[in-house]
């Protein structure tokens, strides 16, 4: 395993599965958790209701 011993630039986002990724890149394309008695009235795909009820 490299020891780094400075920042790791990554100069773009990945272009396949397994390449690095930002965490800009990664919050940007992370589900919606909505916590919440009551449904989202608009959900989108892949966002996650939780129940509190």
């Amino acid at each position: 395993m490299p020891d780094f011993k400075t920042d790791v630039v990554l100069p773009r986002d990945p272009d396949s599965n397994l390449k690095a990724a930002t965490k800009q890149y990664v919050d940007a394309r992370a589900p919606k958790i909505t916590v919440s008695s009551s449904a989202p009235s608009s959900p989108s795909t892949g966002d996650v209701w939780i129940d509190t009820t």
